[in-house]
């Protein structure tokens, strides 16, 4: 198995690929390298931090937190900002009915932060959807969710 931020960030892909028709097949997890012209519109999906309490009815589980990040990247010249929302209206409608192929008890959707820039090919205008992503593990066992 695997750890389960990384299993997270996959169903998230998977759904985010269902169910955002105008990335297609360009949605990824952790992705480092810029986006081409030929690559946007496209979503990436990443795992900033996590947080884990002991659970306080039951000392062997870990209630944790994730903040998941959904960064959309678009391209264009005119109404960027119109197509950036209509982009996140996608994202927000799979992420905001989720529980991440039954691992997460809860997805909240707790910031949005929008940028434009003007460097490479053509303007791109990027937005991150920041989810508090709720779920527990058995203390010592971080593949498996509770």
């Amino acid at each position: 198995m695997t750890h389960i931020r990384a299993q997270l960030r996959r169903a998230a892909v998977t759904e985010l690929k269902a169910g955002a028709a105008s990335f297609a097949a360009r949605v990824y997890s952790s992705r480092i390298y810029s986006f081409k012209d030929a690559d946007l519109p496209a979503c990436n999906v990443i795992i900033d931090t996590e947080e884990s309490t002991l659970d306080t009815m039951c000392t062997n589980v870990l209630n944790r937190t994730a903040l998941l990040n959904t960064e959309v990247y678009a391209k264009g010249i005119e109404a960027m900002d119109e197509v950036l929302d209509d982009l996140c209206v996608e994202v927000e409608n799979v992420m905001g009915t989720t529980f991440l192929d039954g691992l997460a008890k809860s997805v909240i959707l707790t910031n949005s932060s929008f940028g434009f820039t003007g460097e490479g090919e053509q303007p791109v205008a990027t937005a991150v959807l920041s989810w508090s992503v709720n779920y527990v593990t058995p203390d010592g066992d971080p593949e498996t969710a509770g």
